[in-house]
């Protein structure tokens, strides 16, 4: 399978969602192999791997870097890859979602975030790709959290494609930087259902 983090811009969890996402999939199957390509030029899930290998902490998957040649000659195999994506609707990430089984797109829980998710999710179906919203780093007490679902489901963008699982807002997924998480809580359940989803 491979998965593909993207968001319309940055501060949605991209880079989180990916380490832990991966690293929910490999506590479910410790068997399976999982790599996790970086391909925004910002490369922080490189820093992430690089950081926990100095803490003598490494994350229990590879991390790497991966330009457009490594996307386009990417190819199906029997493990789990991930690809983390820069900010934006690029020509490699049009790229990436013709390879990709699912485009996971995160988004923050704002309505004009949603608006900006729902664009994105219209923009990967025109390329032919397949997409779930995951809303992350939500307060579900507030008013803006309502209402981004209110917005979304008003959309009818939740046919299949807006995940249950929501990622609520804490620092137990800030906190892990440069470690190996030792639990993915939401995360688990998001895996959870990208698994159910693609039996």
């Amino acid at each position: 399978m491979i998965l593909s983090i993207i968001a319309s811009k940055g501060g949605t969890g991209k880079t989180t969602s990916s380490i832990f996402l991966a690293c929910a999939a490999h506590t479910a199957d410790p068997s399976l192999s999982i790599t996790l390509l970086d391909a925004d030029p910002q490369q922080s899930a490189t820093d992430w791997a690089e950081e926990a290998e100095q803490n003598k902490d490494p994350l229990p998957f590879m991390v790497k870097y991966a330009g457009e040649s490594d996307i386009e000659n990417l190819k199906d195999n029997e493990g789990l890859t991930i690809i983390d994506t820069a900010p934006g609707f690029t020509d490699l990430t049009q790229t990436i979602i013709a390879k990709s089984d699912l485009c996971i797109i995160t988004t923050s829980p704002t309505q004009i975030d949603a608006r900006r998710a729902w664009k994105t999710f219209e923009a990967i179906q025109r390329a032919g790709g397949t997409s779930a919203i995951l809303i992350t780093r939500a307060n579900t007490r507030t008013k803006d959290f309502r209402d981004m679902i209110d917005d979304l489901h008003n959309d009818d963008a939740n046919n299949g494609i807006l995940f249950d699982t929501v990622i609520r807002q804490s620092t137990r997924y800030s906190k892990p930087f440069g470690h190996t998480p030792k639990k993915t809580y939401d995360y688990a359940d998001a895996w959870q259902e990208i698994q159910k989803a693609g039996e």
